[in-house]
């Protein structure tokens, strides 16, 4: 018999530390993360970073805690040294930033998981990615001065903050890890008003992702719904695929009836036929040439992390990023790399699986589907998801705790 218990979701304020509300306006900026410059030069999440872990480092000396959790972050730390030690054979000039954002995000998440949160703060988390998500898509959606319109590409709307301007695709992916936290709640909520409410969001998030333009973002989310329903319901039933053919259904209405037609038209097949993934296959297969062609210490290890774009720019005359996380890392970092990439997401699946997640197994799937047309390693998204992995619940432990409350209180 498939157990398929609905855990209420809790949220009791008086549980919640600094930590956590750090922790939540750091997320809350993640989608904005290269338009919100500070003015001392860096992002404002980088700065806000560095606070978010001196805090932990504070709560971790006040616990008298001196041992480090690493567990299976241990394939993540493998990848990320991999790439560090990769330059000492850098065949061509490295992407500085790049490095800069790697060693920034990976000791973020590797001090921040030291801190347990309880359930109340990782729900007030996630409560504050939906909304300030929403908040940010009604900035873009209504219009106002901080919105950007190409008209060029059919209209695609994103934001933009003085003369800087968030990638369509980047934005949709953060959209899409906000409206299934919202769909989330669908199921956590047994309060039909705050079921309705969820509802909305989704609703609203999903047709803010269609506003970009980003066919990738749409795909990574409609994935993201199957592979969280069929592990909320521990297999595919009648209702799971009900409710798969709704959102499908809910997302060609949006298309057909709310978006401009040239704007609607980039989420056809024969549009998406026609563009070759707006030039992505192109690149890849440029790639492969050069990946073919080199020796087989460089198909083993790689050119060095970072070196993407010059490489292309010295043999194939553009300078570009590869669009895709796997195609980056196979050049870059050899068949090695992909390896050990590889490895790192059967570990994330298999954790999070057994903790019986099925939220966290959605985010791992947008976060897969979309570094498969950009490069989501180098993203604050990622490693979001990430940290979330490793701090989520464990979901049949709770159940477990909500039967014996149950019989205690029954009794």
């Amino acid at each position: 018999m498939k157990n398929t218990q609905t855990i209420k979701m809790k949220i009791r304020f008086t549980e919640i530390r600094l930590i956590a509300y750090l922790i939540a306006l750091y997320c809350a900026f993640i989608p904005l993360e290269n338009v919100l410059v500070s003015s001392l030069g860096g992002s404002v999440n980088r700065y806000l970073g560095i606070i978010v872990m001196g805090v932990t480092i504070l709560y971790q000396a006040q616990n008298h805690k001196t041992t480090m959790f690493i567990g299976k972050f241990g394939w993540v730390a493998l990848l990320f040294c991999l790439m560090i030690v990769s330059s000492v054979w850098g065949a061509y000039d490295l992407v500085t930033g790049y490095y800069s954002v790697i060693i920034n995000m990976f000791l973020f998440t590797f001090i921040v998981i030291q801190q347990r949160l309880r359930e109340s703060e990782y729900n007030f988390i996630l409560l504050c990615i939906v909304l300030s998500t929403v908040v940010t898509a009604a900035v873009m959606v209504f219009g106002s001065e901080y919105t950007s319109v190409n008209e060029i590409s059919g209209g695609r709307m994103t934001i933009k903050i003085g003369e800087l301007v968030v990638d369509n695709n980047n934005l949709a992916v953060s959209f899409g890890i906000a409206a299934l936290c919202a769909f989330y709640f669908l199921f956590k909520r047994t309060n039909k008003f705050l079921k309705i409410i969820s509802g909305i969001l989704f609703g609203f998030l999903v047709f803010s992702i269609l506003q970009t333009g980003s066919r990738g973002g749409l795909m990574a989310l409609f994935v993201a719904i199957v592979f969280f329903l069929i592990a909320h319901n521990r297999g595919i039933s009648i209702k799971m695929i009900l409710v798969a053919v709704i959102v499908f259904l809910l997302m060609l209405f949006f298309v057909e009836r709310l978006l401009p037609a040239e704007l609607a038209e980039r989420f056809t097949v024969d549009s998406v036929v026609e563009s070759g993934g707006t030039g992505r296959t192109d690149i890849w297969t440029d790639a492969f040439l050069i990946f073919k062609d080199s020796s087989f210490l460089r198909q083993l290890f790689g050119y060095g992390f970072g070196t993407f774009p010059n490489m292309m720019k010295e043999e194939c005359n553009f300078y570009i990023a590869a669009h895709n996380d796997f195609v980056q890392i196979l050049l870059e970092l050899g068949m090695l790399g992909v390896a050990l990439h590889i490895s790192m997401w059967i570990k994330l699946f298999k954790m999070v699986i057994k903790k019986n997640n099925a939220l966290l197994v959605g985010l791992l799937v947008i976060i897969l589907v979309g570094s498969l047309s950009m490069e989501m390693f180098v993203k604050k998204m990622l490693w979001l998801v990430i940290y979330l992995a490793f701090i989520c619940p464990d979901e049949s432990q709770l159940i477990a705790s909500n039967n014996k409350y149950l019989i205690k209180h029954n009794n």
